[in-house]
């Protein structure tokens, strides 16, 4: 019995337009997150799902509360699809961290297998929870369509768990747009992505 996972990124925030790395700190949907969100709930409208799984970061909650809109659905939320924790470089703008941490940054965006972090997580620490968490809602949910609601690197994480590819190849794959769908179909013995990414719930202001 095969189990369907809708995958999302929370909406864009006031951070994400300022340039300015999140992780575990929070910050706003701005409006164009909310409309990316809307949008996004008016697709899933139509779709079946049973079970909501959500960091629970306020941006991501936010975007979850959104999608469900006044569907029955329960919302959980797991530690698990937290944002990778940045350490020092969270509220910080990025222009800032490179100046500061240019090496770390590099490595960051270009070589995650090499990047260590200011008193934050690793690439390898947010694959190793987010394996376990699909893991787990597979064994628990078995047969049921899920949405999940988390960030950048945590969703990119999960694909690449899929798909088996290296930490080197982490930012190889298709941007990860604000509420941007990404299907993937779990079944006993295989695991599939259908869908990537996609954004042509998108009007044209809504991309950043």
């Amino acid at each position: 019995m095969s189990t369907t996972i809708y995958l999302t990124r929370h909406g864009e925030t006031l951070w994400n337009s300022e340039g300015r790395m999140q992780g575990w700190k929070d910050s706003p949907l701005n409006d164009r997150g909310l409309s990316q969100a809307q949008l996004l709930g008016n697709k899933l409208q139509k779709l079946d799902i049973d079970i909501i799984y959500s960091s629970p970061i306020g941006r991501a909650k936010h975007t979850a509360e959104i999608l469900k809109g006044d569907k029955n659905i329960p919302i959980i939320f797991d530690d698990r699809l937290k944002e990778i924790n940045m350490g020092k470089w969270e509220g910080m703008l990025r222009k800032d961290i490179g100046s500061i941490y240019e090496s770390d940054l590099y490595n960051f965006f270009n070589e995650p297998n090499k990047y260590m972090p200011v008193e934050g997580e690793t690439f390898n620490d947010v694959l190793f929870r987010t394996s376990s968490f699909i893991d787990d809602i597979v064994n628990t949910h078995s047969g049921k369509n899920l949405l999940i609601v988390t960030h950048t690197i945590t969703l990119k994480s999960i694909l690449l768990n899929i798909e088996g590819i290296g930490l080197e190849n982490f930012w190889d794959e298709t941007y990860i747009y604000p509420t941007s769908l990404s299907i993937i179909k779990i079944g006993d013995s295989s695991k599939d992505i259908l869908l990537r990414a996609d954004i042509s719930h998108f009007e044209d202001d809504c991309k950043l």
